[in-house]
């Protein structure tokens, strides 16, 4: 590989946070489900230092500096994405409109992360196909769990990224930058099938772990997908609540197929990684903090519905500190004599499986049908205290763009 391929081989990867580690004062940015990208400012690569086939349109809108970022269609485009970029021919160049280079450092700029940071800002003005990633600094770790929720549960987000202030670029996995979830995400290779508990033409995927551990994938899947699952050998990735004690994944449920990544890729990055094994997790088109993609978090008191009611008990169930961190939220089921987490989308959940609802508690359940009773006016109160709790987490990175708004009413009304 040349040069700029093996740099792109080599771009800076996320540690786990681990709670026991306080965020205060680092930069969170939303976490991306786009396609990792390197630009050498002529050429742009994959991280396996292969060659994105861009069309010349898309790539004279780029500055010509090394760029670290991803290549990005949207939330929950990744395997649109994917078959606009991986095409090396019969190119459709009018799909690359779609595809925008969200960029998040400048890996051979000399200087710190905030300096680099601003000189991303002045390359990145005006062009229409790169956009620079905003960040917000974090208050606490309250406020960085706040803020994965709104990302994760209302955005459709894959979570939050932490980047350790006044550092610098590494070429490795760091911990320096650290990634957050309300669930984590892994890679696995399929080695077979099983048939499904509820409908015998659906099938399971049986996948195998870089460890050698061995797990099945019943859930996450389109009825399609269900029928004609990825071929025996494919890369898959799922997300899951934690490991258990033997180091197989928790409540495992399909995301999308890798066709980017080979099996030596898998197996090199789990090396990498660190606290793998025997260790439960503490953690069960908008793009948060970045200029003109910005979700509209000013109007979620006018859009309640949108976001679902949230009564007294909701809220303290929110709040609550669970056996395994707060963000980890527990619920009685209906017999009460055992615990399953809640649904990450609450009342507003839409899923029919029937397995999700014996992996899953949501509101509604015995335990509240149980204890019907007309909302009060002190229901109303906590369903206002959660939505200002929302908009508070937002509230500082916000507030030169409010003083500006203001201003500019101002001088229109005089």
């Amino acid at each position: 590989k040349n040069k700029m391929a093996k740099e792109a081989s080599n771009v800076m990867l996320a540690q786990t946070w681990d709670e026991s580690k306080d965020p205060t004062g680092w930069w969170m940015s939303e976490k991306l489900d786009g396609i990792r990208a390197y630009w050498s400012g002529s050429t742009l690569y994959s991280r396996q230092g292969n060659t994105f086939v861009a069309p010349d349109y898309w790539k004279n809108d780029l500055p010509d500096v090394p760029l670290d970022g991803e290549l990005w269609c949207g939330h929950g485009t990744f395997s649109k994405c994917m078959s606009i970029v991986k095409k090396s021919t019969n190119l459709a160049p009018e799909e690359w409109k779609e595809v925008t280079f969200l960029i998040f450092d400048a890996p051979m700029k000399k200087g710190l992360y905030e300096d680099r940071v601003e000189y991303l800002k002045k390359i990145s003005k005006g062009r229409k196909y790169m956009k620079l990633v905003g960040i917000a600094k974090c208050q606490g770790k309250e406020h960085l769990e706040r803020v994965t929720r709104v990302v994760t549960n209302k955005y459709g987000g894959e979570g939050i990224m932490l980047r350790e202030p006044k550092s610098e670029y590494q070429w490795k996995r760091s911990h320096s930058l650290l990634k957050v979830k309300l669930w984590m995400d892994e890679e696995a290779k399929i080695i077979g099938y099983k048939k499904g508990n509820t409908n015998p033409k659906h099938r399971h995927l049986l996948c195998e772990l870089p460890s050698g551990n061995t797990f099945s994938i019943g859930n996450g899947f389109t009825n399609e997908e269900h029928c004609n699952p990825p071929p025996i050998g494919s890369i898959v990735t799922f997300k899951f609540q934690e490991y258990t004690h033997l180091g197989t994944p928790r409540f495992p449920s399909f995301l999308r197929r890798r066709p980017d990544l080979t099996w030596s890729d898998v197996v090199k990055n789990w090396d990498t990684k660190n606290d793998k094994q025997e260790k439960a997790l503490s953690r069960g088109r908008s793009l948060l903090f970045t200029d003109g993609l910005k979700p509209d978090l000013d109007n979620l008191e006018d859009n309640r519905q949108t976001f679902g009611k949230i009564s007294k008990k909701d809220y303290e169930r929110t709040e609550k500190k669970g056996e395994s961190g707060s963000m980890n939220i527990k619920q009685k089921n209906g017999e009460g004599d055992e615990t399953k987490p809640m649904c990450v989308y609450g009342q507003n959940c839409t899923r029919k499986n029937p397995q999700h609802f014996l992996d899953y508690s949501h509101p509604g359940d015995q335990e509240a049908k149980s204890s019907k009773k007309t909302k009060t006016r002190d229901e109303d109160d906590y369903e206002d205290l959660y939505m200002k709790d929302i908009l508070n987490s937002h509230s500082n990175d916000k507030k030169g763009d409010n003083n500006n708004n203001n201003n500019n009413n101002n001088n229109n009304n005089n």
